[in-house]
């Protein structure tokens, strides 16, 4: 599939382990193109439960395991308005102002939407947040609810 996956797009591929097993996609009956974010996204959800993410840059993608700390220069990063526009399954790097304390307790909720690829890093009065576009999206939102409790 990764083979496949580099042939098609024409990027070349950095991938130090890869996951065991096959992938099989079967697209609807109906004509239907897909762009390259799509592709990346449907590689995505099936690779993301096997602990393996696909991050894109503009001449490779590299294969990323879970386990391994991820390269914060791997991660695009975007704005808080411009998350939407992301891949769902993109690797995202965004910077949330915080204008008022945030405590251990609320770090440790925020982290466990990021997910297995994510990571927050407070500093003065900002997070700077990576992680998977839409569970930093989810975290994003978190953040704006328990702001306006506060």
């Amino acid at each position: 599939m990764l083979a496949t996956y580099a042939a098609v797009t024409g990027l070349r591929a950095n991938i130090s382990s890869k996951p065991k097993g096959t992938f099989t996609f079967t697209p609807p009956k109906t004509a239907q193109t897909y762009t390259l974010a799509e592709i990346t996204d449907l590689l995505n959800e099936a690779l993301i439960p096997e602990g393996f993410l696909i991050v894109r840059s503009w001449n490779s993608f590299t294969l990323i395991p879970a386990d391994e700390k991820v390269d914060p220069a791997l991660a695009r990063a975007v704005s808080g308005g411009e998350l939407e526009k992301c891949g769902k399954t993109e690797l995202v790097r965004v910077e949330v102002l915080v204008e008022w304390g945030v405590n251990d307790k609320l770090l440790a909720d925020l982290k466990k939407v990021l997910g297995p690829f994510g990571t927050i890093t407070p500093s003065k009065d900002r997070l700077v947040v990576q992680g998977i576009a839409s569970q930093v999206t989810k975290m994003v939102n978190a953040l704006s609810q328990a702001k306006s409790k506060k």
